[in-house]
């Protein structure tokens, strides 16, 4: 998959302080707040959505709005008023699954580390790695065997990636009949004792 550029790794959120300087136009430049939605409320143009969206992807969007009908050529900046924590996101069938800091979770294996590895039914054989690039959604498929063994290299991660480790139907099916027949035979042997006692 396509490695992320620049300030595509950080993407706003609810609630999220942004500075947002229009050339040339004072009284639209200013400090705005979104909301629990991540939607951002701007005057002449009205809402703008940027839930998970780059500060440049709200900049183009805001830019989008104004080219023509207020501004001829319009530039815009976005920039968040404190650093967005550089994250990933991994869950599934992993240990503990939630956010993890992107520094310490730079290739797969880590991150899978960083969650206590593997839960009891993971498939080990179905990681996903969910990236969005330039607007562009990308999934990749890892397999832990292949890249425990060296045959495969540890894939790099990156601040926003989504990790999701798939659930092993056969695994919890293979342990359910399993423990059905440790109930049976516990059934049998107390049956024979009993038996035994008369």
């Amino acid at each position: 998959m396509p490695a992320p550029r620049g300030s595509s790794i950080l993407r706003l959120g609810p609630q999220e302080t942004v500075k947002i300087t229009v050339a040339d136009a004072e009284g639209l430049t200013g400090t705005y707040l979104t909301d629990v939605d991540g939607k951002l409320e701007l005057p002449l143009i009205g809402t703008v959505d940027a839930l998970g969206n780059t500060p440049s992807d709200v900049a183009r969007k805001i830019e989008d709005r104004l080219r023509g009908q207020f501004i001829l050529d319009p530039r815009v900046q976005v920039i968040p008023e404190r650093e967005i924590a550089a994250t990933i996101s991994i869950g599934g069938e992993v240990s503990r699954s939630g956010t993890l800091p992107a520094a310490s979770s730079y290739t797969l294996l880590r991150a899978l580390n960083n969650a206590g590895g593997f839960s009891r039914y993971a498939k080990r054989d179905e990681i996903l790695v969910m990236r969005v690039v330039e607007g562009q959604e990308y999934i990749g498929v890892y397999s832990y065997k292949e890249i425990s063994r060296g045959n495969a290299p540890d894939p790099a991660i990156f601040p926003g990636d989504i990790v999701m480790v798939g659930d092993s139907p056969a695994r919890r099916q293979f342990e359910d009949i399993l423990n059905y027949v440790g109930a049976i035979s516990a059934t049998l042997i107390l049956v024979n004792r009993v038996d035994r006692s008369f």
